[in-house]
């Protein structure tokens, strides 16, 4: 719906004259929600107005469209915004009444409390020194005074009531002190106790007592938020300074995701630290700053930077290094200041410039007035920029943290008695002093965390948009024709405003005013655009030849004449996208052109459908009619759908996935289709009992890579010629598939082939020749019957990573080949049924395997990059090489197999399966695999926990989580500086803590399961399944429904069997209760102190106080265990007291244990 002032609904009272036509065509431009916005934020416009955009101009029409809706979104949301926030009463506001109220009943005076001062001298207590602080009556209420400000004598007799200083410091003493004196004045603020009553007031408004105000706050502000960001990162993406998958991301971000994932990096948000002061607001976007030993790319979001609000940085370095130069200037440092808290702001901007510049001195120079001391930038400076990462739901995250600094600024604006002394107030209002006012903000709304000025580069964007809807042409005007015009256009929103706009009747209640004449307004002409809105535009011909640029609201490509044109190819194509659109109207030629290729397209899509429908409606066949139709419509609507995502943006093209689309003898039937699909890509047609001969149905996908039609009844291979010929992938596994010669030469100029799997065919009979597929790296051949190698294996030379699989055939020999050869690796390399080997031929194959470096113990040879294709997703160029490098070396290591069985294994878990899972999952899949490879101690401890699963505290039911803890705590001890190994450490302890209590209640669940009768699931002679218990299950479900809201470290997300496990979720609920509830008083410290690795860095970290530890109490054991000899301790007593002492010893350790616990707080 159009938001802008509409013009047809209004009645003007007075005569329409030509002079303020101009003025009505405006009016009709302006959107409703700028006449709802704030005075400050039209102020700014007007400042920002006049800039040109270049990149605005290089836009596409689809990127516009984008930037104008978030921009419309972005202020109807900060206007609401506004309106909520902007009802709590500003500090100076709330305080100035009940200052004058309580002097003139009190003291009976009534002066301007804003321009009255009060100047104190206090003895420092040196001989002859004074300390002297100026301020106002305000602001001296507002700071507060201490009690001992109160006593006579505190301040010298020459402390005055005085008017506001001039610049040159001049004032007058106003004549109150012999009604009030300073004293009094003191006492009088702390009984009022502004500051206190703030509070309150806050508290009020935010009433955390009735959540349904707080959540309607709360839901106000990170609207505002998120809208802020979606336009930021328009923006942006249009100039340049980010790519499309960051946009992406960013917008996912706003939508609530929490799964943060570029490419195979999985990201999170991060607060950020200057200095050691939190920065609100900010928010950077990158792999684990904390963790990371790498350079990580960075998304920096600055909300309202006058320049770039979201930004890509290479790493955490380059952003420091442009957010430096940035602060150099004074008025970034004034914008910057909102950022920072207030308590801290004038000591922050004093340290931040100390460390910016520094003195140099400089030979002195005749022709120069300069001093030879001279302010110099530092090249790099150290401002201690450090990020930390948001443990929770970024936006609550942002709310709470925008709460706490509203509330905490408004303490430190307005103290509350007792609050804090004299030293620390004046010395945070001497640090003020030392800064600028104007980069303090320090009259700033103390609810600007809630509603901040708009940033510069928005505002200027917002003008242009008005400028751009309002006139034609203005991307040939001049900066001052611009401005000249902005302030046209917003004259008659203020005009608009004051006369009320739009009332009830739809009625302006006086005329607008006429434009004040110019030059530019006296060459305007109101004309009606294409899509009936009036605009201005200049009346010279030469001005109007760039009135064609492509506009913001215009129907790309000059279809703007057929209005239905978008909306029926969207009808065609519901996955389309805008763009998909311009680039069909493009490749159509004109806009008739396109309009007549819809048509076509519609005519062919609906003889597609009715000949479906018919062909559905057929009962033919064995089944009932009922099962019939059921099975074939379900065929025909993905057929259809097929069809329909021809425009649908995808870089890998169309899978059409049939899978279990059971057609029985349905296809021998389908009639033939006039149409073909190029966009599909892949093709997946599993277990559906084809059985007849489908290569007129293949002949509908000319230009398929992927072919998978296993788990059916085929028994020949489809015409492998014509459009199959470009086949990468070809999957029959699991068919009744003979091989002829012909189908072997087809085969065989299969020469794009990557994979192809013919497994489990049974009467295969013979095996395919290979000696053309150079690009092979699968060859599945298991359980085909066949009794020889594939030909042609060492016709050419094969990747590293080729995998040929040979199981269950009875294949009784090996190829001959040199030891230590590429052939011999080869060899090596195949899967083979090593029990059906003859002997000779099973110890040739073993020595084959040790002349190539293999652990010829090994079932399998290593799959390399065959299993390492699960966790190389998305990676690409030299990262992926460096991978299979890493992955290679360390599957070649000596009893390695375990270890890659494991991660093997993953495949078929939740987190694998679930996409939203896998980034993470690969994420640590390959921590550990670099872990094991830079850490020889550490890679034979979790080769030994994979090969011996039994000998971990879950009996093996998570060894990979096991496994994983093990390189957690490698990482907590390279995590950088004392301070943060040690925070990392304890966090893991805790995590490990709560973990191991977690496995003790899925380990008594299990036991109480077998106390009651159950047994544990089995297969019994008859192949039948037995029992009820799975244990694996039963700790997965503890472990995953407690892993985020007990931090569990390196736990699973997700569980493909929970019903199996049969843990409800009230045994979750109880569980969690139970963990935290252990933890109260000093649980948790128990708990902690019994994490071995914990033990290990406490007595590394602080040798001498446990050597000094054990001295004390290997002394006192010693008395003790004398006093038991001697008779003076009986048995019972002497091990109680033995115990006590133990307990007591465990002080040292505990006491550190709650110290690292405070500080990682």
């Amino acid at each position: 719906m159009d938001d802008s002032f509409n013009m047809q609904n209004v009645r003007i009272r007075s005569q329409q004259s030509p002079d303020n036509a101009a003025a009505r065509s405006i009016a009709g431009s302006i959107p409703s929600w700028l006449l709802k916005s704030g005075d400050a934020h039209r102020l700014a416009m007007r400042t920002a107005a006049g800039r040109d955009l270049p990149w605005y101009h290089q836009a596409s029409a689809a990127q516009r469209m984008a930037l104008k809706k978030a921009l419309e979104a972005s202020w109807q949301s900060r206007n609401q915004s506004d309106r909520i926030f902007g009802r709590l009463k500003e500090i100076e506001a709330f305080a100035e009444p009940l200052l004058i109220e309580a002097l003139k009943t009190r003291f009976g005076i009534t002066v301007d409390i804003r321009t009255t001062y009060l100047r104190t001298y206090r003895s420092t207590g040196l001989a002859g020194g004074f300390e002297m602080r100026t301020v106002s009556l305000l602001e001296a209420a507002l700071n507060n005074f201490e009690a001992k400000e109160t006593r006579g004598g505190y301040f010298d007799a020459a402390s005055q009531f005085i008017t506001r200083p001039s610049a040159t410091g001049q004032f007058e003493i106003v004549p109150v002190k012999s009604r009030l004196s300073v004293e009094d004045f003191a006492s009088l603020c702390r009984e009022l106790d502004i500051g206190r009553q703030y509070q309150t007031c806050l508290n009020g408004f935010f009433d955390f007592t009735q959540p349904v105000v707080k959540a309607r706050l709360q839901l106000a502000f990170q609207t505002c938020e998120k809208d802020a960001l979606v336009v930021a990162s328009e923006l942006a993406l249009l100039k340049g300074d980010i790519d499309s998958q960051t946009h992406a991301l960013l917008l996912r971000l706003t939508q609530g995701d929490r799964l943060l994932t570029l490419g195979v990096k999985n990201l999170h948000c991060h607060t950020v630290t200057m200095m050691g002061i939190d920065l609100s607001s900010i928010l950077l976007i990158a792999a684990d700053l904390e963790g990371s030993r790498s350079v990580e790319p960075v998304i920096a979001y600055v909300p309202h930077d006058p320049r770039h609000p979201v930004r890509q940085y290479p790493s955490a370095a380059r952003f420091a290094a442009v957010l430096t130069d940035q602060l150099r200037d004074p008025d970034y440092q004034q914008f910057f200041s909102r950022f920072v808290p207030h308590r801290h702001r004038g000591n922050f901007f004093f340290q931040l410039n100390e460390r910016l510049v520094e003195l140099k001195w400089h030979a002195s120079d005749p022709g120069t007035q300069q001093p030879t001391w001279r302010p110099e930038p530092v090249a790099n400076p150290d401002l201690r920029l450090a990020g930390a990462r948001i443990a929770g739901e970024v936006w609550d995250h942002v709310f709470t943290r925008h709460l706490n600094q509203l509330f905490a600024d408004a303490r430190t604006r307005a103290v509350p008695t007792g609050d804090e002394d004299a030293k620390s107030r004046w010395a945070r209002w001497d640090s003020f002093q030392k800064v600028a006012l104007t980069v303090l903000e320090v009259g700033l709304f103390v609810a600007a965390p809630f509603a901040p000025l708009l940033g510069e580069l928005m505002l200027a964007y917002t003008a242009y948009q008005l400028l751009d809807e309002t006139f034609e042409g203005i991307v040939e005007w001049s900066e001052g024709q611009r401005i000249e015009a902005a302030e046209h256009v917003l004259g008659v929103v203020e005009d608009l405003i004051q006369l009320g706009a739009l009332v009830a009747a739809g009625e302006v209640l006086t005329a607008l005013k006429p434009l004040k004449s110019s030059p530019l307004i006296e060459r305007m002409e109101v004309v009606e655009s294409s899509d009936g809105r009036s605009r201005l535009r200049t009346s010279e011909p030469e001005t109007t030849v760039a009135q064609d640029h492509e506009r913001v609201d215009e129907t790309p490509l000059g279809t703007g004449d057929m209005p239905g044109l978008e909306a029926r190819f969207k009808a065609l194509y519901p996955q389309s996208t805008e763009q998909t659109f311009v680039d069909f109207v493009r490749k159509s030629g004109t806009p008739a052109q396109a309009l007549q290729r819809i048509g076509e397209l519609e005519q062919n899509y609906q003889a597609m459908s009715d000949t479906l429908d018919g062909w559905v409606a057929i009962e033919k066949g064995d089944l009932l009619p009922m099962d019939q139709r059921y099975h074939k419509g379900r065929f025909a609507e993905a057929i259809k759908r097929c069809w329909q995502a021809a425009h649908t943006p995808s870089a890998n093209g169309y899978t059409l996935d049939l899978d279990f689309h059971w057609t029985s003898d349905f296809l021998e039937y389908l009639p033939t289709l006039d149409v073909e699909f190029p966009h599909v890509s892949a093709l997946r047609f599993r277990s559906a009992e084809l059985r007849t001969d489908i290569d007129g149905f293949l002949d509908y996908f000319p230009d398929l890579k992927s072919l998978d039609l296993s788990d059916n009844n085929l028994v020949a291979l489809p015409s492998l010629k014509g459009s199959l010929r470009g086949l990468e992938s070809l999957d029959m596994s699991a068919n009744q598939l003979s091989l002829s010669a012909e189908s072997v030469a087809e085969l065989a100029a299969l020469t794009h082939l990557q994979t192809l799997s013919l497994g489990n065919n049974p009467a295969l009979s013979r095996p395919p020749d290979i000696s053309r597929l150079s690009e092979l790296v699968t060859l599945d051949l298991h359980g085909s019957g066949l009794v020889d190698w594939p030909q042609g294996l060492f016709a050419l030379a094969r990747p590293r990573g080729f995998e040929l699989d040979l199981l269950d055939n009875p294949i009784a020999r090996i190829p001959q080949v040199v030891p230590g050869s590429e052939q011999a690796r080869l060899v090596a390399r195949t899967r083979l049924s090593r029990d059906r080997l003859p002997d000779p031929v099973r110890e040739q194959f073993q020595a084959c395997m040790r002349s190539v470096g293999y652990d010829p113990v090994r079932n399998y040879p290593p799959k390399g990059e065959n299993t390492s294709v699960h966790w190389l997703e998305g990676v690409n160029g030299s990262e992926l090489q460096d991978r299979q490098t890493r992955w290679n070396q360390l599957e070649a290591q000596a009893d390695s197999q375990g270890f890659f069985e494991v991660l093997e294994q993953l495949v078929e878990s939740a987190d694998y399966i679930e996409a939203a899972n896998r980034a993470e999952l690969t994420q640590r899949v390959w921590r550990m695999i670099d872990a094991a490879t830079q850490d020889a101690p550490l890679r034979e401890e979790l080769f030994g926990m994979a090969s011996h699963p039994e000998s971990c505290a879950d009996a093996g039911a998570q060894i990979f989580n096991e496994m994983g803890i093990k390189v957690l705590i490698r990482e907590a001890h390279m995590a950088g500086t004392p301070e943060q190994i040690e925070a990392a450490l304890i966090t893991l302890a805790k995590g490990k803590s709560r973990l191991d209590q977690v496995n003790e209640i899925a380990r008594a669940t299990v036991r109480s399961r077998l106390q009651a009768g159950e047994t544990f699931i089995a297969v019994d002679e008859d192949v039948d399944m037995t029992g009820t218990i799975d244990e694996v299950e039963i700790y997965l479900a503890f472990q995953t429904g407690l892993a985020q809201r007990l931090e569990l470290p390196w736990q699973s997300r997700g569980m493909l069997f929970r019903e199996i496990g049969e843990v409800t979720d009230a045994q979750i609920e109880q569980a969690y209760d139970s963990v935290l509830g252990l933890e109260a008083g000093e649980g948790l410290v128990n708990q902690i102190i019994e994490q071995r690795f914990w033990r290990k860095y406490l007595k590394r970290r602080h040798p001498q106080a446990f050597g000094q530890n054990a001295l004390e109490f290997n002394t006192r054991q010693e008395a003790l265990f004398a006093r038991h000899v001697t008779g003076a301790l009986t048995q019972p007593v002497y091990e109680r007291e033995l115990l006590a002492l133990a307990e007591e010893r465990k002080g040292l350790l505990k006491t550190l244990t709650l110290d690292a616990l405070n500080k990682a707080a």
